[in-house]
C-alpha cells in the first residue's frame, strides 16, 4: 500500500485574537480560546499525519509547537482587494517568521501579496472561497479570484451549499472561459494549466471541537516537503464533511459553554439537559419555535450571556472542553444560572413569568422584542444591579432550590 498523509489545514488557536464577527468583536471575545498545544494533540488524537496552525495574521501559535514532531508554520492572512476592501482570507503553508513580517507589510493589496506569495514559491490557497467576509463580494470579485488563485479550500465551517457551489464553478471552467475572464480583467494567468484547479479542506475549527471533521489527504508522500508539493501539483483529496448548525453554535463560546454544561458527558450518568427534557420537553419546543423570529432579543441575550462566561474562570474551562464530572457540571450551570437570574428586579431589570408557563415567557420576550428602549432601559438597569450583588449568597440559596426540585422531579 502507498504512503498517504492526513492532515487538517485550517485550524485556529488563541492566537487567533481579532475575530472577523461584528458581534464578537464588539464583546471583546477573541475567535479561539484554544490552546496550541491542546490543538496539536487533538489533531494526532484524530489520526492527523502533520500538523499546523492557521491563526490570524499570526504565527504565535505555530511557533508554541514547532518543537513538537511533524510541524511547520503556516498563517490565515487576511487581505483586500485594493478597489473596494473587498476581505479575501489566505491560507500559506510552511513559511518562515521574514514571510510573515512581509505578509503584514504587502496584506493590504491582495495583488501585492499574491505576488510575493508566487515570487517565494509558497504554497497558498484561497480560503472559504465564497463566503462574503465582510460583505462586500461580488461577482466579479469571484471571477477576478479565479484567475489569482489556483488552489481553494472545501471549509469545514461553511455549510455544504458553499463548498459544493464552489466545486460546481472550478468543474465548469474550461480554457477557453479561463482566458475570457483574464482578458475581462486585465489579470496575468499563474502556472501552466491555470483553468484547472485544485481543492483542498480544513475544519476551520475555533473550538477544538471540529478538528479533523473536514482535512486533506495526499497519496504516496512521506513528510512535509513531499505533501506540499503535491497540494501545489492540484493532487490534494478533500475530505470530511462540512459544517452543521450545531457545530458552527460551537463557534460561540457561551454556546460551548451551554453544550459543555448540558450535553450527555457518555459515562452513563444523566446530563442535566436530558433531565431538563423530560420535564419541558413539549414546552420547550413551542417556546424555542416562537422565539426564532426574536432576533434583537437572541443578539442581545448571547451579548449578555457571553459576557457573564468570558468573566468566570470555571465557565471558561467548561467552554474550552476542559474535562469535568457531571456533579462539577451541575453546579457550574446553577451558578451560571444564578448569575444571569440574579440581575432581575421585576419591572426594573426583567419581567416576571409563572414558574413552568413557557407561553408567559414567550409573551414577555415577544414584548421585549417589540420595545427597543425597555430592553436597553432593563439591560443598562441590570447591568449596574449585577455589580452590587453578593452572588456567593445568592447562589447557595438557589442551589438548594435547584436541588430540591430535581429531587422532587425525580419521585
Amino acid at each position: 500500500m502507498k504512503p498517504a498523509l492526513k492532515h487538517d489545514l485550517h485550524v485556529h488557536s488563541r492566537h487567533s485574537s481579532r475575530p472577523s464577527q461584528w458581534l464578537l468583536q464588539k464583546i471583546g471575545c477573541p475567535e479561539s480560546f484554544t490552546d496550541p498545544l491542546a490543538l496539536y494533540q487533538r489533531a494526532r488524537e484524530r489520526g492527523m499525519d502533520l500538523v499546523t496552525i492557521t491563526d490570524h495574521n499570526s504565527i504565535a501559535g505555530c511557533l508554541e509547537i514547532a518543537h513538537l514532531p511533524h510541524t511547520f508554520i503556516s498563517e490565515e492572512i487576511t487581505t483586500y482587494l485594493p478597489d473596494d476592501k473587498c476581505k479575501l482570507h489566505i491560507l500559506a503553508y510552511d513559511i518562515s517568521q521574514e514571510d510573515h513580517r512581509e505578509f503584514q507589510r504587502l496584506r493590504s493589496n491582495v495583488f501585492d501579496l499574491v505576488a510575493y506569495l508566487r515570487a517565494q514559491s509558497i504554497v497558498h490557497v484561497l480560503a472559504h472561497p465564497l463566503f462574503a467576509v465582510n460583505e462586500r463580494l461580488t461577482v466579479e470579485h469571484v471571477e477576478q479570484c479565479l484567475i489569482l488563485f489556483n488552489l481553494f479550500e472545501l471549509n469545514g465551517c461553511r455549510d455544504r451549499t458553499q463548498n459544493r457551489s464552489i466545486q460546481a464553478i472550478l468543474a465548469a471552467l474550461t480554457k477557453e472561459g479561463f482566458y475570457d475572464l483574464v482578458q475581462k480583467h486585465a489579470l496575468p494567468p499563474w502556472g501552466k494549466t491555470p483553468w484547472i484547479k485544485g481543492l483542498t479542506a480544513g475544519s476551520d475549527d475555533h473550538s477544538c471541537l471540529n478538528i479533523a471533521s473536514m482535512y486533506t489527504r495526499v497519496e504516496d508522500v512521506t513528510d512535509v516537503h513531499g505533501f506540499l508539493q503535491k497540494i501545489a501539483d492540484k493532487k490534494g483529496c478533500p475530505q470530511g464533511e462540512p459544517a452543521t448548525p450545531e457545530t458552527m453554535a460551537r463557534k460561540s463560546v457561551f454556546l460551548r459553554f451551554v453544550h459543555g454544561c448540558l450535553a450527555p458527558q457518555g459515562n452513563g450518568t444523566t446530563s442535566l439537559m436530558e433531565r431538563v427534557h423530560r420535564l419541558f420537553a413539549s414546552s420547550t419546543t413551542r417556546m424555542t419555535t416562537r422565539l426564532l423570529d426574536s432576533k434583537t432579543v437572541q443578539d442581545y441575550l448571547l451579548r449578555e450571556a457571553s459576557a457573564i462566561v468570558m468573566n468566570h474562570r470555571e465557565f471558561l474551562d467548561v467552554a474550552e472542553g476542559c474535562p469535568k464530572d457531571q456533579k462539577d457540571l451541575d453546579r457550574i450551570w446553577a451558578t451560571f444560572v444564578n448569575r444571569g437570574a440574579d440581575n432581575m428586579i421585576p419591572g426594573k431589570t426583567g419581567l416576571v413569568c409563572t414558574a413552568g408557563d413557557a407561553d408567559e415567557l414567550c409573551q414577555a420576550m415577544i414584548r421585549l422584542a417589540n420595545d427597543p428602549h425597555l430592553l436597553k432601559t432593563m439591560g443598562a438597569q441590570a447591568r449596574e444591579y449585577i455589580q452590587t450583588r453578593d452572588f456567593d449568597a445568592a447562589f447557595l440559596d438557589m442551589w438548594e432550590m435547584f436541588k430540591k426540585g430535581v429531587r422532587g422531579s425525580a419521585a
